[in-house]
């Protein structure tokens, strides 16, 4: 999600897994961060070549619907800052906004890409200072993701919001879902509310421990 207009924006975010969803809004209330998005639902559609290059290359090819549809593009930053944290991933994004769903997945198609997931989430969208702060409803649990221009903005976020920058996941929501595939051996292949209908949220938490402490790696892109 980006605040501004260019191209190609450099994207840089920290999420964090969600034990207590109503703390984190009082202290945006006690802060007095303002609402920027209302809460929305989205459908994301993942997209790959049949060999798997775009995940290989850590790249991210999706179409969202959330009453606009918008085509994205991410990749590696091509210049890693050697201050940022390795809690903090940074990319470049591309975005375009398109008029028909459907469409865009057959031109997608047409191109030699196919889907490779569907995931769903709520989002709900804040503002304080410099910082959006997004409050993401998942089939398999909630998070919060702060994205901003600079770094230092996005660890005194953390630091008043009461997120420890130490417990940030750099693994995505695609990453998140396919290591519950394997941790909990799921058959389904979409992450839509109705499949994890029932989710006990604390299997994701015994799944997000089991990744690395040390530069948290995302399970999809390596």
């Amino acid at each position: 999600m980006n605040q501004r207009k260019e191209p190609a924006d450099l994207e840089q975010e920290i999420k964090f897994f969600l034990g207590d969803e109503s703390a984190l809004r009082r202290r945006l209330e006690d802060l007095g961060a303002h609402p920027y998005q209302p809460r929305s639902h989205e459908i994301n559609i993942r997209f790959d070549t049949a060999d798997g290059d775009l995940t290989r290359a850590r790249k991210v090819l999706r179409v969202r619907e959330a009453g606009a549809v918008i085509l994205t593009y991410k990749e590696p930053d091509p210049n890693p800052s050697p201050r940022a944290a390795s809690a903090v991933r940074r990319l470049m994004e591309t975005e375009i906004t398109v008029d028909d769903l459907g469409k865009t997945v057959h031109l997608l198609h047409a191109l030699g890409f196919r889907p490779i997931a569907r995931y769903e989430k709520f989002r709900e969208v804040f503002r304080w200072q410099s910082v959006l702060v997004m409050i993401d409803q998942l089939p398999f649990g909630d998070f919060c993701e702060l994205e901003g221009p600079d770094l230092a903005d996005l660890r005194r976020a953390a630091g008043q919001l009461g997120l420890e920058v130490r417990k940030a996941l750099r693994v995505s929501y695609m990453g998140i879902f396919m290591l519950l595939k394997k941790k909990c051996h799921l058959a389904f292949p979409d992450a839509t509310f109705r499949n994890f209908s029932g989710w006990d949220a604390r299997k994701t938490v015994d799944a997000l421990a089991a990744l690395p402490r040390e530069g948290r790696h995302d399970p999809e892109k390596h």
